[in-house]
C-alpha cells in the first residue's frame, strides 16, 4: 500500500470524493492494496500526487466495500483508473479503442522497458490534459499520443495470450475492458507493425519484424537511459531524488556524528595523557578511566556510560586495554585510542539505527490508521485543524497514538490546547502547516524511542527499591534466628528457623514468594536451599549469603512478575483497542456502566475480542448477569469515576488474563506433589502381602541406609517418637510421607 494516498472505505466516501470537488477531477483506483498491479500503480500515483495537488486529487478505493461500483462501471480487473469531475465520468481516449478507462498496471520492476521518468511524464501530462477537458465541460477526453501507457497495455494483453493457463480467470479483463483496437490504431503507436485483424497469411514478408522491430529499439534505448540513472532499482524519479536526499541527509548526518565523535575522543586522550607521552601504558591508562572527567569524555565519545567505565575492575581494565593495544606493544597510542573509541561508536550507531527500524516497523501500520482517522479531507496529510480534532474528538485517533507512541491514552487526552499547538509544531518539520505521514511516523517515532529510555529508567530506579527493601526485610528476618556461636545457620538451624512462624512471615516478605511456599517445602528442598545459599561452601549460612540469596530471590519474583504483566498487557492491547472500536461509535472515548452492560450482553464481537484477550471462552461472559457485569465494571474503574477509560480497559484485561493463565497453572501438580503420589503408590503396591507396614526397628535400618549422616541416634529417637504408630507399626503410605 502506498502511503499517504487517502482510501475510501464506502459508497457514501466515494460519492462524497467524486461530487465535492469543485475545481479538481478525482482520479480513483478500484482495486486491493495488497494486489501486485494495484502495488506498483500507487507508487506512481503516490509519486505524483504532490505535484497534480492543485488539479487532480487520487484515492484508493477497494472494490470489495462498493459492490456498485463495480457492477456499474464492469471493475472486473486487479487494477482500474477512472477519471471523475462534479460527479460525471470523464472518458478517456488514448488511442486504443473504447478503453475509456485505464485497466492495466501503471508500473513495473526495475528492469521493465519503460522508462520510469518518461512514463511519469507521460501519466502528468494526461492529468493536465483531462483536468483541461473537465474545465471545459468535456465528459470524452483525447489525451496526448504517446506510447508509454499505450504499451504497458499491449504488455498486459500479451501476458494474457502467452499463457493459456491464466488467460481463464482473467477472462473479464480481455472481454469487457480490452476490445480489439480499431484499424490503423498501432500503426499510430509503432510504424510498421501489421495490423493486428490480419492473420498470418496476410501479414505482408516485407514486415517480419513488425512492432517486436520497434519495441527492440525503444527498449533498448531505454535501457540505456536506465543504466545512466544508477542500479538503485526505484520505481519512479521522483522516488529516486527522494532516496537521493534522504541518503544524503543521512551521509551528513553520520559523517557529522562521527566527526564530533573523532574530537570529542581527541579531547578525552589529551585528559587521559597526563604525562604528556603522546600513549598510555597501563597503568597511565586505568589511572585515565578510574578518572570521572577522562570517563565522561570517552562516553560523550563512545555513547556509552560514563558509570560503565568507572566500573571496572582490574582485570575488566587489561581486557580493555589488550583489546585496544592492536599492535600489542604494551602502550595504547593516540590513532589506537581514536580507532577504538570511534569504532564503539559506530557499533552503537549502527545499533541504534536497527532499533530504530524494528521500531519503525512495528508502529508504520498503527500511524497509518491514525492518519486515516484524523485525515477528513483525504489530502494524506494532517493540517491544524484535522490534528486538534482528532485529538479532541476521535478517541479511534487517540488510541492508535498512543500504541504508536507508547504512552496512555489518559496521557494524550490530558493535553492541553497549547500542548497540542506545540506537540503540532515539533511533528511539522518543514514548517509546512501540515503533517505528512513521514513527519507523523517520524515524530512518533521518536517519542517512542524516549519512553522506552524513561521506561528504562524507571525501572532501574524500582529495581533499586526493591533491592533496598528486600536488605531490611532480610537483615530483620536473619536477626531472629538462633544463629549459635558462630554467628552462622548451619542446616539445623535453617531448617528449624524455617519452621517458626514469624520468621516465615518475615522471609515471606522479604522474598515476596507466599509463606506456602516454605511451609510445603519438604527436608530434601529445604537441604538444596541450604546448599545453594552456602555459597562459600562452609557449612552455614552468614549474614551475607543471607541477605544476597533473599534479595536475589526478590529481585526475580519481581522481574517476572513485572515481565508477566508487561507481556500481558502488549497481548491484550489490540484486542482492546478493537473491542472499544467495537462499541464505542459516538466518540466518548470511556465506557459507562449501561454502555458496558450492553455490550457484553448483545454484540458479540466485543465479547469475542474480550475473550481473545482473557484467554477465557466467550460463553463465560456470556452467562454472566447484570450484577456480575457491574462488579466486573467497578473492578475495572480504578480510579472510582463512574467511567472505564482505554488504560482502565487494558490493564483490567491484562490482570484478568494473568489471574486465568496462574490458575491454570495451580491445576497442574508440581514434580515434588506428583513423585510423593508415584512413590506412594508403588510402594504400597510392590510391599508383599501382609506387609503394608514397618516397625520402630525397620525404619531405624531404612533411614541409616537412606542417609546415615542426617540420621544420628539423637534424630532417630525425637523422629519415631512423634510418629503415629499403630500396635507397634507406621502404615508404609505415612512412612513415605515422612520422607517427603
Amino acid at each position: 500500500m502506498a502511503h499517504g494516498l487517502p482510501h475510501l472505505r464506502t459508497a457514501w466516501q466515494v460519492e462524497k470524493a467524486v461530487t465535492e470537488e469543485e475545481s479538481r477531477v478525482v482520479l480513483l483506483r478500484f482495486g486491493h492494496d495488497y494486489d501486485p498491479e494495484c502495488k506498483l500503480t500507487d507508487d506512481i500515483l503516490l509519486s505524483l500526487s504532490e505535484t497534480v495537488k492543485e488539479k487532480c486529487g487520487f484515492f484508493l478505493v477497494d472494490t470489495d466495500l462498493v459492490p456498485d461500483f463495480t457492477q456499474q462501471y464492469e471493475l472486473y480487473d486487479p487494477c482500474t483508473l477512472m477519471f471523475f469531475f462534479k460527479g460525471r465520468h470523464l472518458q478517456l481516449e488514448l488511442g486504443l479503442g473504447e478503453r475509456y478507462k485505464i485497466t492495466w498496471p501503471i508500473g513495473g520492476e526495475k528492469d521493465t522497458v519503460i522508462a520510469w521518468n518518461h512514463l511519469l511524464q507521460e501519466l502528468l501530462t494526461v492529468i493536465e490534459a483531462v483536468h483541461r477537458g473537465a474545465q471545459q465541460g468535456r465528459d470524452l477526453i483525447v489525451a496526448p499520443q504517446d506510447r508509454s501507457l499505450a504499451q504497458l497495455a499491449f504488455l498486459e494483453d500479451d501476458k494474457l495470450t502467452s499463457d493459456p493457463e491464466e488467460q481463464a480467470p482473467r477472462e473479464p479483463r480481455a472481454r469487457a475492458a480490452f476490445p480489439a483496437a480499431p484499424e490503423g490504431a498501432l500503426e499510430r503507436q509503432c510504424p510498421g507493425r501489421p495490423d493486428a485483424s490480419e492473420s498470418e497469411e496476410k501479414r505482408a514478408p516485407e514486415q517480419p519484424l513488425g512492432i517486436e522491430k520497434c519495441d527492440a529499439a525503444y527498449d533498448s534505448a531505454i535501457a540505456a537511459l536506465a543504466e545512466t540513472m544508477g542500479s538503485m532499482g526505484l520505481n519512479t524519479l521522483q522516488g529516486l531524488i527522494r532516496m537521493a536526499r534522504v541518503d544524503q541527509e543521512r551521509q551528513a548526518q553520520e559523517a557529522a556524528m562521527l566527526n564530533e565523535a573523532l574530537s570529542i575522543a581527541a579531547e578525552a586522550f589529551e585528559t587521559a595523557d597526563f604525562n604528556l607521552h603522546g600513549e598510555l601504558d597501563l597503568q597511565s591508562f586505568m589511572q585515565a578511566l578510574g578518572n570521572p572527567r577522562v570517563a565522561e569524555k570517552v562516553s560523550q565519545a563512545t555513547s556509552v556510560p560514563a558509570e560503565w567505565f568507572l566500573s571496572l575492575d582490574v582485570v575488566q581494565m587489561v581486557e580493555l586495554f589488550q583489546d585496544i593495544d592492536a599492535d600489542a606493544n604494551g602502550k595504547v597510542s593516540f590513532s589506537e585510542w581514536i580507532l577504538a573509541l570511534l569504532r564503539v561508536r559506530q557499533a552503537n550507531h549502527e545499533e541504534q539505527k536497527a532499533e530504530r527500524q524494528q521500531e519503525l516497523a512495528a508502529i508504520e501500520s498503527l500511524v497509518e490508521e491514525a492518519m486515516e482517522e484524523g485525515d477528513e479531507d483525504w489530502s494524506g496529510e494532517l493540517d491544524f485543524r484535522e490534528f486538534i480534532a482528532a485529538f479532541r474528538c476521535n478517541p479511534r485517533f487517540v488510541r492508535k497514538v498512543a500504541l504508536a507512541a507508547d504512552t496512555s491514552v489518559d496521557d494524550l487526552n490530558s493535553l492541553a490546547s497549547e500542548d497540542l499547538e506545540q506537540f503540532f509544531a515539533v511533528l511539522d518539520t518543514d514548517r509546512s502547516g501540515t503533517i505528512s505521514f513521514e513527519e507523523f511516523v517520524n515524530g512518533l517515532l521518536d517519542i517512542r524511542l524516549k519512553r522506552h529510555v524513561y521506561s528504562q529508567e524507571q525501572a532501574e530506579a524500582e529495581n533499586q527499591a526493591v533491592i533496598d527493601v528486600a536488605y531490611l526485610d532480610a537483615l530483620d528476618a536473619f536477626s531472629q534466628a538462633d544463629l549459635g556461636v558462630t554467628g552462622e545457620l548451619d542446616l539445623d538451624g535453617f531448617h528449624k528457623a524455617l519452621q517458626q512462624p514469624a520468621i516465615l512471615e518475615k522471609v515471606a516478605l522479604a522474598s515476596q514468594l507466599p509463606p506456602e511456599f516454605f511451609s510445603k517445602l519438604s527436608k530434601q528442598d529445604i537441604k538444596d536451599m541450604f546448599a545453594r545459599m552456602d555459597t562459600d561452601c562452609s557449612g552455614g549460612i552468614s549474614f551475607n549469603e543471607w541477605v544476597a540469596a533473599i534479595v536475589n530471590t526478590r529481585q526475580e519474583v519481581y522481574l517476572t512478575e513485572k515481565l508477566e504483566q508487561e507481556n500481558a498487557i502488549a497481548a491484550v492491547m489490540g484486542d482492546a483497542a478493537a473491542a472499544m472500536d467495537e462499541v464505542l461509535e459516538d466518540w466518548s472515548g470511556e465506557f459507562e456502566l449501561q454502555r458496558f452492560i450492553d455490550a457484553f450482553q448483545t454484540n458479540k464481537a466485543f465479547v469475542q475480542k474480550v475473550s481473545h484477550a482473557t484467554g477465557i471462552p466467550a460463553v463465560e461472559y456470556q452467562r454472566m448477569q447484570a450484577g456480575d457485569l457491574k462488579d466486573l465494571f467497578d473492578a475495572l474503574d480504578m480510579d472510582f469515576s463512574g467511567t472505564v477509560s482505554f488504560s482502565e480497559f487494558v490493564e483490567g484485561l491484562a490482570a484478568i488474563r494473568r489471574a486465568h493463565e496462574a490458575a491454570i497453572l495451580e491445576e497442574v501438580p508440581s514434580p515434588t506433589e506428583s513423585a510423593h503420589h508415584i512413590v506412594k503408590d508403588a510402594m504400597v503396591q510392590s510391599a508383599p502381602t501382609g506387609m503394608d507396614s514397618i516397625t520402630p526397628t525397620g525404619l531405624k535400618q531404612l533411614l541409616l541406609l537412606l542417609d546415615a549422616d542426617r540420621w544420628t541416634p539423637g534424630k532417630l529417637e525425637k523422629l519415631i517418637a512423634g510418629l503415629p504408630w499403630k500396635n507397634g507399626a507406621l502404615p508404609l503410605s505415612n512412612l513415605v510421607d515422612v520422607l517427603y
